[in-house]
């Protein structure tokens, strides 16, 4: 192994990658922090329902949006469902007490079947660090631009439509 990487160059770049990989996984522990804290205030009872747009509202009146928002007022989860007769959308955003995304789920099914299902995590400047999960050929955008989810909107309470 260690003639390999030394006739391919690499060897030389193996403290940086342990280094990266470090870092990844600190930042993964982080997330997995932050996400447990918005998971632990909401089984306690400690977020509310804020208001939303009433175009949040599907055909029955059930809304399609919730945000729930912590005693300071910050949003720490969105959770975002869109449904049509051919396709299917389902987004839930943990984020964390700075309001900073940290962890998202997000799954999406059309006419040719399931597109994406996939969860991503995101460190505090909002760089994602890792994602797990399966999406169609061509379906490649990071989770929180896939198409039919604009998550500016969404924390603001307005649904895309």
């Amino acid at each position: 192994m260690f003639l390999r990487l030394v006739a391919l160059g690499l060897y030389g770049a193996l403290p940086q990658v342990r280094a990266q990989t470090a870092a990844a996984q600190e930042a993964r522990i982080q997330v997995a922090q932050a996400t447990a804290e918005v998971r632990l205030l909401e089984r306690t009872g400690q977020l509310r329902a804020a208001q939303v747009a009433s175009a949040c509202n599907d055909r029955s009146g059930q809304p399609r949006l919730q945000l729930l928002k912590d005693g300071r007022g910050l949003t720490r989860i969105v959770r975002y469902e869109r449904q049509t007769p051919d396709n299917t959308l389902r987004f839930t955003a943990y984020l964390d007490a700075n309001g900073r995304l940290r962890y998202a789920t997000g799954r999406a099914s059309g006419y040719p079947g399931e597109l994406y299902n996939l969860s991503a995590e995101y460190d505090e400047q909002g760089v994602r660090v890792f994602e797990s999960g399966k999406r169609r050929a061509g379906w490649a955008s990071d989770l929180r631009q896939m198409p039919g989810l604009n998550l500016p909107n969404l924390l603001k309470g307005q649904c895309v439509n």
